[in-house]
């Protein structure tokens, strides 16, 4: 608690005695005094001098390594006329086609194939060349300094391709419109003058010729006239090739059409020659069936004994079961002869065996003999049997040919279709490039149309570009300014420094002066004990020695 008093108490006189003694101006808490800076400055002096220094050093490294740049400048005229909006809408205005043209003028002759033909032309090499600065005639010391200068900036011999000369033509040519005006401004800087002069020289030259490759009608009506007659005869070879092919290879007159139909009939042979292969089969288990029960006497006997009154056994009696037996014998070969069961002469033969039954009937009935005596005859199911057998075999050799003949059929029509679908991929890139040249062509036909309806209307070139100033021969460097580069360097690091003991002069509360201890305590200090280093003590010494 005495404690905090006492602090409590240290501190209100403090504020009262730093209210008799008011800071000056520049000197109030929180600021930066300028005997602070400067002190900062004086302790900090070798990194100030660090700085300035090592900007100095980049100043000169700069202005020594910095080679020459020489601006070659060319000027076109360019005109545009419009025609290119004809291209779309041949009733379109053409004051905001020849706008929009002019100002992508620039951007169009800043094109790679541009800078690669030149490039092509004058080798990379060439447009790669080191900065070699003229030493004849100077003193040894500018002599070394163009060396230095030369393996500085010098590029190496593996380094020279075409995509390192189009990098460097991209960075060194550069074209300008001024608003409202159909003048082009073209430059080229190289390390040279005669470099740059020769570099613009040759791309206004290529440049003119790419322009009127891309921009001019008449070119234009002859591709698009030749690109027309091109796909016409593409086109045709395709249909020859094709025609070529269904005749002579599918042997057909509509591929797609004869595929689906084979492959129709395929199914459809498939499935009947599986329908007669399953008749056949039930046909044949049937008459294997009933062969059997005819070759086992005792299953299916061919006779049959029964009683029969005696009377029954007359001579009229017998001679209607020989005529019955005998009718029944021509109608079993009427069955074997005949497949048609329902025929007329097999239905005849029914109604006589039919009405000699009826005839053994009565004639048994008007019998008064009761006695009984066996009587042997022909088992009806045995009879009944044999025609199911000779029903059957007949059937099994009918389903037998259509078998063969269906299966025969399919076979024919399976290889066929196999034949078909082997050339399918064949007639698929035949197609493919008949529906391709086809587009082509109709494509072709409306770009030459239009073009066509251009030439027509009479309305002229895309556009023009003439070489209204060529390039010329710099007479002097535009850079660099080696002085500027070295003041710049010395000024840079000058503020570099400064800025650093700024920095480090903002946050430092280290005591080292009476001011200093006043300024953080608020307490006047009514005396320093002096530092007894060395340089004290020789300078009291000297004192009394002098008689201080």
């Amino acid at each position: 608690m005495t404690k905090n008093l006492s602090d409590e108490m240290q501190r209100t006189a403090r504020q009262a005695l730093a209210g008799l003694q008011p800071m000056a101006s520049g000197e109030e808490v929180g600021g930066l005094p300028v005997r602070r800076l400067l002190a900062a400055f004086f302790r900090a002096r070798y990194l100030v001098f660090g700085t300035t220094l090592f900007g100095v050093l980049i100043g000169t490294f700069l202005a020594i390594t910095t080679p020459n740049n020489y601006v070659s400048e060319g000027k076109f005229v360019f005109t545009s006329s419009g025609a290119e909006s004809r291209l779309l809408d041949p009733t379109q205005a053409k004051e905001t086609s020849q706008e929009t043209i002019a100002t992508s003028a620039a951007y169009i002759l800043n094109s790679d194939d541009l800078l690669l033909r030149v490039v092509r032309d004058l080798g990379p090499a060439r447009v790669l060349q080191p900065y070699q600065p003229d030493v004849e005639g100077v003193n040894p010391i500018k002599a070394a300094f163009f060396t230095v200068q030369r393996e500085w900036n010098a590029v190496a011999e593996e380094n020279w391709t075409e995509d390192e000369a189009l990098k460097q033509l991209k960075r060194t040519i550069s074209v300008e419109r001024p608003p409202y005006q159909n003048v082009l401004i073209a430059t080229c800087s190289a390390n040279n003058a005669e470099l740059a002069q020769e570099i613009l020289a040759r791309w206004m030259d290529e440049a003119i010729k790419w322009h009127i490759e891309k921009y001019d009608d008449q070119k234009l009506y002859e591709d698009a006239q030749k690109a027309y007659e091109a796909s016409v005869v593409a086109h045709d070879t395709a249909q020859a090739a094709m025609r070529e092919f269904l005749d002579r290879k599918a042997k057909v007159p509509q591929f797609d059409d004869a595929l689906e139909r084979l492959q129709e009939e395929e199914i459809d042979l498939a499935g009947r020659v599986q329908e007669l292969h399953s008749d056949l089969t039930l046909k044949k288990s049937l008459l294997e069936r009933v062969e059997k029960d005819l070759a086992d006497p005792e299953r299916l006997p061919p006779t049959r004994t029964r009683m029969v009154p005696a009377a029954s056994r007359s001579d009229v009696l017998d001679k209607l079961q020989d005529r019955l037996a005998q009718a029944k014998i021509e109608l079993t070969n009427l069955r074997v002869q005949l497949s048609d069961p329902n025929h007329i002469d097999i239905r005849d033969k029914l109604k006589a065996i039919a009405a000699i039954e009826k005839t053994i009937v009565d004639v048994r009935a008007t019998e008064a003999d009761n006695t009984l005596v066996p009587e042997t005859s022909e088992n009806p199911q045995y009879m009944k049997a044999l025609e199911e057998r000779d029903s059957y075999d007949r059937e099994v050799g009918a389903l037998g040919v259509q078998e063969s003949e269906a299966t025969k059929n399919h076979t024919a029509k399976l290889e066929e279709l196999r034949r078909l679908l082997a050339l399918q991929p064949e007639y698929e890139n035949l197609r493919n490039r008949v529906i391709q040249t086809e587009t082509t062509r109709s494509n072709s036909l409306s770009n030459f149309q239009l073009a066509q309806q251009k030439r027509t209307l009479g309305l002229g070139n895309y556009s023009a570009l003439k070489n209204m100033q060529a390039a010329s021969m710099p007479l002097e460097k535009e850079g660099p300014n080696r002085g500027k580069l070295l003041i710049g360097g010395l000024f840079v690091g000058l503020f570099l420094g400064l800025g650093v003991v700024v920095l480090r002069a903002l946050p430092d509360n280290v005591v080292r002066t009476r001011d200093d201890l006043e300024q953080i305590e608020g307490l006047a200090v009514i005396g320093v004990m002096p530092r007894l280093d060395r340089t004290n003590l020789r300078r009291h010494v000297a004192l009394r020695e002098q008689g201080w």
